[in-house]
């Protein structure tokens, strides 16, 4: 009788843990609010709603954070001027991959495998792209941001990726 208790006290821990964990994971799980404030623009404009963001959790995707959201044509100015962003002379979607040209001679290319259904950057009718490099130790790094201002609201996607 001993080892059985024994068998239901550690099935009990482990599920008990399992289940304490997985709240955890759910409560702790930052919110597309935190996202924005933390790798976009800290305080978040007035006019920004609707944020969306997606979070890649392995390490062999070419992005890690996508984002969606609605913003002003004014609030737009604060993000370019948050980092040192440069106008992309050609952004394309494609598939799975968000081709990027931002001269001549610089070129790049991110698999957007898995991405969320709302990630939709090729339906900006007349997109204004640009491009901030944020690499450090050498290891390019780039916020790729497309926006457009041809629909009824200025609609913006971010992408944060490593190539």
């Amino acid at each position: 009788m001993t080892k059985r208790k024994l068998l239901y006290g550690l099935l009990l821990f482990v599920v008990g843990t399992g289940g304490v964990l997985l709240v955890l994971h759910w409560m702790l799980k930052p919110s597309p609010q935190d996202l924005f404030t933390r790798w976009i623009l800290d305080p978040i404009p007035k006019s920004v709603t609707g944020i969306r963001s997606y979070t890649v959790k392995d390490n062999i995707s070419g992005y890690k954070y996508l984002f969606h959201f609605k913003i002003s044509e004014d609030d737009i100015e604060k993000i370019l001027a948050s980092r040192p962003f440069k106008k992309l002379m050609q952004l394309q979607f494609a598939g799975d991959f968000l081709e990027r040209r931002w001269d001549e001679r610089h070129t790049g290319c991110t698999n957007i495998y898995r991405a969320p259904k709302w990630f939709k950057p090729q339906d900006l009718p007349e997109a204004q792209a640009y491009i901030a490099d944020y690499g450090d130790s050498g290891a390019p790094k780039y916020w790729t941001l497309a926006y457009s201002n041809r629909t009824d609201e200025v609609c913006a996607y971010v992408c944060y990726s490593k190539f």
